[in-house]
């Protein structure tokens, strides 16, 4: 059960890194403007009408370095305290879709760049999954302190 629970942390861990990755990895014109890393994301957070557009860039910021410290102590960490991070990231991204798919139905939700389009329906099966992986590793270490 712990390797298994370990296994998914990784996977989990890998996954938001990926994302950060994705971010940065192939530019995008927006409006006109070719974009990537977190001014693509903080276009896109903008254009989702979730988030006043004066805070887009600094909510871009802080997404991208929550995804590499998360994504990085998931994978090189024993502790419960990463999981429950993952855990309460990804439900506070799974909120952020639903108020998007609310509000627009279906647009690209951007988790994954421009390496894989996803719809905010996509992205909250996806944010489930993930933290479905996360709770073997949640149950595994109970008797941990993190």
């Amino acid at each position: 059960m712990r390797l298994a629970a370990a296994f998914l942390r990784m996977i989990v861990g890998a996954a938001l890194l990926l994302a950060v990755a994705a971010k940065f990895a192939e530019p995008m014109a927006l409006d006109g403007i070719v974009q990537r890393g977190p001014a693509l994301l903080a276009a896109r957070i903008e254009a989702h009408g979730v988030v006043p557009p004066a805070i887009s860039p600094s909510v871009a910021i802080l997404v991208i370095v929550l995804e590499v410290v998360i994504g990085l102590a998931l994978l090189f960490s024993s502790s419960r305290a990463p999981v429950i991070a993952g855990i309460g990231i990804l439900t506070v991204f799974s909120t952020y879709l639903a108020l998007v798919y609310h509000h627009q139905r279906d647009v690209d939700c951007g988790c994954f760049g421009t390496i894989s389009a996803g719809s905010a329906v996509d992205g909250l099966v996806r944010n489930a999954i993930m933290t479905g992986a996360l709770i073997p590793a949640l149950l595994a270490n109970t008797n941990k302190r993190g």
